[in-house]
């Protein structure tokens, strides 16, 4: 995606601009190591979670190479001594933080029988992230049977299934939706047809849950851990 690009090109960025390199050779171990002592000792990246992406991101860059035809015996060289990038710290464990019975009753209640009552259900009941909601296609259900199913690509080499037995209102709030003119293979699209932006749902959740009267604390992932209780 066009994030993760970014992302890749930042890292990758810093650990050019902190080695002072041109070509691959100017990556020397020492100046490798060096660079995992900087991340390492960063206190803006306390997570080893993203001191690790900044270490693999820089990896796969020059990783990618090769699927372009560039120099093998290169890039092969530089990963082995980019073994040096890695960071000692556990990674993190997930601590979900699911909305309260209460809140989740609150939001349903402002939402009425307008679209964020479909968008609420689905993304709980599918243990769903907002942009993951905003990428649903109509295919990854089966409303007969009842089921959500579809393979969630978390990386180019990383595939994963996910699985959803459809609640009696789910099903209820998609054939609604079915039932209305839409113009896309996506499940909520907007005005014109096309997928919604996630950054644009998150703006206008914050609007529901100001209308709900809710703390801050109330987002959308929370909604989504709901599914952890």
């Amino acid at each position: 995606t066009p994030k993760a690009k970014c992302l890749a090109v930042a890292a990758f960025q810093r650990l050019i601009d902190h080695a002072g390199a041109i070509v691959l050779s100017d990556f020397t171990t020492a100046k490798l190591l060096a660079y995992r002592s900087s991340v390492e000792g960063d206190a803006k990246l306390a997570s080893s979670g993203t001191r690790k992406a900044y270490f693999d991101r820089g990896k796969q860059v020059v990783a990618f190479g090769m699927r372009v035809g560039l120099d093998p015996q290169q890039i092969r060289a530089f990963l082995d001594r980019a073994k040096v990038l890695w960071t000692a710290s556990p990674m993190p464990n997930l601590h979900p933080r699911p909305v309260s019975r209460e809140d989740f009753a609150q939001l349903l209640k402002t939402a009425g029988n307008g679209p964020w009552r479909t968008w609420l259900l689905v993304s709980m009941n599918c243990c769903l992230h907002l942009g993951e909601a905003c990428g649903l296609k109509w295919e990854d259900f089966d409303l007969a049977v009842g089921v959500y199913h579809a393979i969630r690509e978390k990386t180019r080499r990383h595939r994963i299934a996910r699985a959803a037995v459809l609640w009696p209102e789910t099903i209820e709030v998609l054939q609604g939706l079915l039932a209305l003119p839409h113009r896309s293979a996506y499940v909520f699209t907007s005005r014109h047809g096309s997928r919604y932006n996630r950054n644009s749902k998150i703006t206008a959740f914050r609007e529901l849950r100001q209308a709900a009267g809710l703390p801050d604390a109330v987002t959308f992932d929370s909604v989504r851990d709901g599914s952890y209780t």
